[in-house]
């Protein structure tokens, strides 16, 4: 008999306590949404935009490292503070084809860009690495992200892709900060994201 009343007290002890850190540890996503557009240029501090091209059978491969801007939503931050390294794969059916493929001027950010516009549209996907600094919800800091996206088009297009995007990491204010979801393109330049963030305590 005593031994069960102790067990019960026992229960009745590690109960709150364990209810406590699910509280402690668990909070309650909020949903957001919003847009960002690309950065024309380099914003200051910055490093150089470039471009890379390298072919592969019936594939091109576009590796790009440039700037954007969150411009509507929770996630708030001055012109070009998205740096980010887009890779892009082709897929076309002809290697003859991906042979003959302009790539400008090596070296030539303009020039390497004026002859993707002139590709014709396909298949393709999208990596992305991303770095953001700026504001989650009211916190400060930085965060980093993973995105990626399939669809139709090519560059200078209004492209069509869908994809999720996921924060892998974060300093500062937003060092805590978890999410995930999903985002779409909406033009040439402007995208759409929305999905679920929270803060670890």
């Amino acid at each position: 008999m005593k031994k069960a009343v102790i067990a019960v007290l026992v229960l009745a002890l590690l109960i709150p306590t364990a209810m406590s850190m699910c509280f402690v540890y668990a909070t309650k996503p909020t949903e957001i949404s919003g847009q960002w557009q690309s950065f024309q240029g380099v914003p200051s501090g910055g490093t150089p935009v470039t471009v890379s091209i390298e072919k592969a059978g019936a594939n091109a491969f576009v590796t790009l490292h440039n700037y954007a801007t969150y411009i509507e939503g929770p996630i708030v931050g001055t012109p070009g503070s998205i740096e980010q390294t887009i890779k892009m794969t082709f897929h076309y059916r002809d290697p003859q084809l991906v042979d003959s493929l302009p790539t400008g001027t090596g070296g030539n950010v303009n020039s390497m860009l004026t002859a993707l516009r002139t590709w014709p549209e396909t298949k393709w996907n999208w990596n992305v690495d991303r770095k953001f600094t700026g504001s989650v919800l009211g916190e400060e800091g930085s965060f980093t992200m993973k995105l990626v996206a399939t669809g139709y088009g090519r560059i200078g297009n209004p492209v069509d892709l869908e994809g999720k995007w996921v924060i892998t990491g974060g300093t500062e204010g937003l060092a805590n900060l978890h999410g995930q979801g999903t985002w779409h393109s909406l033009g040439v330049q402007l995208n759409a994201y929305e999905g679920q963030v929270h803060f670890d305590p």
